[in-house]
């Protein structure tokens, strides 16, 4: 599935060494900016053999709040 998405993809270090979950996984660390299919990438994350999960939070949740120097903005589904 082509998504479009450009950015850095690093793998997390700790001490100098690739750092591991309590479950032996290693974390990915990636910066897309703005992703227009969250739930194409979803779906195409999950596909990969070896991917245990992602941080995207599909559906998860109806207000956001973004706090920033202008104050703080509440987004609403």
């Amino acid at each position: 599935m082509a998504l479009g998405l450009t950015g850095a993809i690093d793998l997390r270090q700790a001490e100098g060494k690739p750092y591991l979950t309590d479950g032996g996984h290693f974390i990915l660390d990636a910066s897309f900016g703005r992703i227009p299919d969250a739930q194409g990438l979803s779906s195409a994350l999950l596909e990969i053999p070896g991917v245990v999960q992602h941080g995207l939070f599909i559906g998860l949740a109806s207000t956001v709040v973004l706090a920033g120097e202008g104050g703080i903005t509440l987004l609403r589904r």
